[in-house]
């Protein structure tokens, strides 16, 4: 089956967008990912069956149900809770902040994650410890969630004054998960992607040398 069905109907697309907006789909359809790894597992187990005992297995897999899988939070938390999970856009139920923040530049951003207080304290050291990142309503997890407007305004007014790549590096040196949002100039120039091979130079008949995912 198609996957771009599939990721609506296993209710994944649901979960995917903004708060105020309509679900969407992404570019990458999951369920077309998740399904390999199931039917490898089953395979590897149809074939040790058939080593042991001499006889074959039906294996008969659901792209839908397999997928479902990846839904357990939701799926528990409807049935159990009746609370029906929603769109967040890039936030996080057990992280704040969490998302992608405004950087210097046109059009530049930098993800960062904040799971933990240690990782809270890393980026509070970071900003210089401003006296509004003492205030109670950020003092735990609980309150940054409940003052989350808020907090993401006031880390994105650090963030605009640096480039990106900053960021990154500054947070990730005290531990804390930061990315940059890279567009196709920045993944071309990927020093990892560079260095793992990712990128090939070949010849084409009609554009000449160009480059290649490896």
């Amino acid at each position: 089956a198609l996957g771009v069905q599939l990721a609506a109907l296993s209710g994944l697309s649901q979960l995917i967008g903004w708060p105020d907006g309509n679900p969407l789909q992404t570019t990458m359809v999951w369920t077309d990912f998740i399904v390999p790894q199931f039917g490898f597992v089953a395979l590897m187990a149809a074939l040790d069956y058939r080593d042991k005992t001499g006889n074959g297995q039906l294996l008969d897999l659901s792209q839908f149900e397999a997928s479902l899988h990846f839904l357990g939070p939701p799926i528990l938390d409807y049935v159990v809770n009746q609370n029906q999970s929603m769109r967040m856009g890039n936030r996080c139920l057990y992280a704040a902040p969490h998302g992608a923040y405004r950087c210097q530049g046109e059009d530049r951003w930098c993800v960062i994650a904040v799971f933990t207080d240690d990782d809270w304290e890393g980026i509070c050291k970071e900003m210089g410890h401003p006296l509004w990142t003492t205030d109670d309503k950020f003092s735990t997890l609980l309150a940054r969630k409940e003052n989350e407007d808020e907090l993401d305004q006031l880390i994105e007014a650090w963030t605009v004054n640096l480039a990106p790549e900053e960021v990154m590096s500054r947070l990730q040196a005290e531990g804390v998960a930061a990315g940059v949002v890279k567009n196709g100039q920045d993944i071309y120039e990927d020093p990892q992607l560079r260095q793992g091979n990712h990128l090939w130079p070949l010849e084409h008949k009609e554009m000449g040398m160009f480059t290649h995912m490896g």
